[in-house]
């Protein structure tokens, strides 16, 4: 049986000094340093992410990499597009 000995507070990242994850994500691209990730698979699950980190204030999709070039494609479209169009390079897409 698996017994828990240290709190759970103990093991929970710091909040950032202004309380909030948004609110940190928020000051970061008003001092133009976004966090910049990078996804590889363009599947469901990736696109989600695509979604949903376009949609969130301080991060921005840098680069979505799948070997099926279409899903690259299907996902910059369902996620809104975006400032920069999918660049096909040696038959695969990255966006």
């Amino acid at each position: 049986m698996f017994t828990m000995t240290t709190p759970v507070t103990a093991i929970r990242p710091a909040a950032p000094s202004d309380g909030s994850l948004a609110e940190a994500l928020r000051r970061r691209q008003r001092e133009g340093r976004p966090v910049r990730i990078g996804l590889i698979g363009a599947g469901q699950m990736g696109t989600d992410i695509v979604m949903q980190a376009g949609q969130m204030a301080g991060i921005e999709v840098v680069a979505v990499a799948d070997a099926v070039v279409d899903n690259v494609l299907a996902a910059h479209a369902i996620a809104g597009g975006g400032a920069r169009a999918p660049e096909v390079v040696q038959g695969t897409a990255a966006v």
